[in-house]
């Protein structure tokens, strides 16, 4: 785990320009939909000037998991724009998330922690302040939703989603917040 301090992204005017992307299920990384999800990361990337890219889970779901990961790592590195991420539901299917983790490193663009330790918290649970001008104007909070639900037999498939300490986390820290904010995650809270 990582510390709780927010990443400091610095925007060059007022207007922030966030593009969200989800569900990608890279399973190969060589078929004819792998290839159409680059280039549709590719051309919405290119259509506006953004401040930040932001994958919202299921990236990927895949034997070769690790492997498609540091692909995509690449490919958003090379887009040259701000980028993190979540993860969803289906990224530990086959692996731990330290393997997906462990292929981010040496990265330009990407903004990404795996946060505090909260109890039933998963992995990546941060905040990013854009500032302008060296002052802070938007917050932006991501949080794992981790995948199916632990230990409970009756739950097999069903997927988690926020514990109690991840929401007083998030109202712990959005209390000291003096600006609007937006928040992040993969499954939405059943509520």
């Amino acid at each position: 785990y990582s510390d709780n301090d927010p990443i400091i992204l610095e925007v060059d005017s007022e207007t922030i320009k966030i593009l969200q992307l989800t569900d990608l299920h890279y399973a190969y990384g060589i078929s004819h939909r792998d290839h159409q999800t680059d280039s549709l990361i590719r051309d919405l990337a290119n259509s506006d000037q953004y401040d930040l890219i932001v994958l919202t889970g299921d990236v990927v779901m895949s034997p070769q998991a690790p492997r498609l990961f540091r692909q995509l790592v690449q490919k958003m590195e090379a887009l040259k724009i701000p980028w993190t991420f979540v993860f969803g539901n289906h990224e530990s299917d086959h692996h731990h998330l330290q393997k997906l983790l462990n292929q981010t490193k040496d990265t330009e663009y990407l903004l990404f922690k795996t946060g505090p330790e909260i109890e039933d918290g998963g992995v990546g649970n941060f905040k990013i302040t854009f500032t302008y001008e060296n002052n802070p104007l938007y917050h932006a909070y991501f949080l794992d939703s981790k995948d199916e639900v632990p230990n409970d037999p009756e739950a097999d498939g069903i997927y988690d989603y926020l514990s109690v300490a991840q929401v007083q986390w998030y109202e712990t820290s959005v209390q000291n917040d003096t600006h609007d904010s937006i928040a992040f995650m993969h499954m939405p809270l059943r509520q």
